[in-house]
């Protein structure tokens, strides 16, 4: 009898992968429909100034160049796997900050949209049909009330114009920092470089270097990535679209199952033993390590933190603040992370700890050499979840894919003097027309399996009931 009930529970799944296969084989955008080479969206990803416009100031900031209007506003986003759409902050944010100049609030959102100036032509949208939904921006602006929706002229690198491109404009509130370059799984962005210029709906990330003694610039790379930066070892993860307790949807999920502190002259320290698991995301928005609360507790024990350090923020805003220490010397060590019990990435002092930087009250970036800064957020991450921010991605370079036939992500160890070898565009998302099921061969083999399912259930009831 059980038996025959795990046969009847094979037959039913057989039948939906059946199915869910033929009709993806089906579907699937036939190969001849696009364009042989494809170019590539590259950006580089940089401490940027935007440049003045109407009445707002330069920001300077960290990010990539984006204009939107005509003529073009330039404003600096980051890439962000926390949301789907695309967020620009707005001039309305920084007229109602009450806690730091107008100047310094313009940097820290990387630049402003005045959708008042000439030109915007920002077509407000009262409709939510079109867009995808933002799960994670109820932590942002839990009620939306600082959200508009609408069209307008987004202008990317290589002459590329997407007109009428769906936004969220941010108006208010102050649990935001530069705009958001919405890139998770249903972006609208990649969807329009897919539907208009036949890239693949992905992207790669290198998120460079904040080093204070070897900075460099990184890139970002829409439909395609840089081979040169795929080191020999390299690890490719299920993109699983995990929702956690908290609601809050991790799109690049991994696990944490060692990290340990090293410092010359002492013991390794193990802030995550083998045999724990730490569930992480990693979301290149964010710079710093975001930890639970007790392993965050065990690295400020370790380190001597006694959160003492605070400068003034209407002098000297931190966007991200981290453990810092009243000393130039003060942290000496690496951490080594192991994901998914098998990739070890071990993230050097020279990318962990550097004088502490802020922006000053003319919006420009400066630095307190008197004090270190480590890359780990003093505040515990949401809900025991890690955040592997640009910091881990200093040393791992990011390639996601979102496919029909499944969606990936790869990380790959990066090394000192990784030569670019420029971006090259992903294999086609498709399927040869010469090995394609037309939509009559599809119907008529599901129709088949179906019917031969129906058959061997109706034999098993039988069997059932006469024996």
């Amino acid at each position: 009898m059980d038996d025959m009930g795990f046969h009847t529970d094979i037959s039913f799944t057989s039948v939906l992968f059946a199915i869910a296969t033929l009709t993806t084989l089906a579907l699937a955008k036939e190969c001849s429909s696009f364009p042989t080479n494809p170019i590539p969206v590259a950006f580089a990803l940089t401490d940027c100034t935007t440049a003045p416009h109407d009445n707002v100031p330069k920001a300077n900031s960290k990010g990539i160049i984006i204009s939107l209007g005509s003529p073009p506003q330039e404003l600096c986003v980051l890439p962000s796997t926390f949301t789907n759409n695309t967020f620009i902050p707005t001039v309305e944010v920084c007229s109602s900050d009450q806690a730091t100049s107008f100047a310094t609030c313009a940097s820290r959102r990387g630049g402003l949209l005045d959708m008042s100036a000439s030109g915007v032509n920002f077509s407000s949208i009262s409709a939510v049909d079109d867009y995808p939904p933002d799960v994670n921006w109820v932590y942002i602006d839990e009620t939306n009330q600082y959200t508009q929706k609408g069209n307008i002229t987004l202008s990317l690198p290589f002459e590329v114009s997407l007109p009428n491109f769906r936004i969220k404009t941010i108006e208010g509130g102050q649990r935001h920092n530069v705009g958001h370059f919405g890139l998770s799984g249903s972006s609208p962005v990649l969807q329009r470089l897919f539907d208009e210029r036949g890239l693949v709906k992905g992207f790669a990330l290198d998120a460079g270097s904040q080093s204070s003694s070897d900075p460099r610039d990184g890139h970002l790379i829409l439909g395609g990535y840089d081979p040169g930066k795929m080191g020999a070892e390299s690890k490719n993860f299920t993109l699983e679209n995990i929702q956690l307790p908290s609601k809050r949807v991790c799109f690049l999920y991994v696990l944490i199952t060692e990290l340990v502190l090293s410092r010359p002259g002492l013991e390794d320290f193990p802030l995550v033993s083998k045999g724990e698991q730490i569930p992480a995301c990693i979301d290149p928005y964010d710079m710093l390590f975001r930890f639970p609360n007790r392993t965050l507790q065990a690295l400020a024990q370790a380190t001597n933190f006694d959160n003492t350090t605070h400068p003034d923020p209407s002098q000297f805003l931190v966007v991200e603040p981290g453990l810092t220490y009243p000393s130039p010397d003060a942290f000496n060590g690496s951490l080594k992370f192991t994901l998914n019990e098998d990739f070890v990435v071990e993230i050097p002092r020279e990318e962990l700890a550097h004088p502490l930087r802020g922006i000053d009250r003319n919006g420009s970036i400066s630095v307190l050499s008197n004090i270190t800064e480590l890359n780990v957020h003093y505040e515990p991450a949401l809900v025991d979840t890690a955040v592997l921010g640009r910091a881990f991605l200093s040393k791992v370079y990011l390639v996601v894919e979102y496919r029909s036939t499944g969606s990936l992500f790869r990380l790959a160890k990066t090394a000192a003097g990784d030569i670019s070898a420029g971006p090259i565009p992903f294999e086609p998302d498709c399927t040869d027309s010469s090995n394609r099921l037309n939509g009559g061969q599809v119907a008529g083999i599901v129709i088949g399996v179906v019917i031969g399912v129906v058959v061997l259930l109706a034999g098993i009831i039988l069997c059932i009931r006469f024996y």
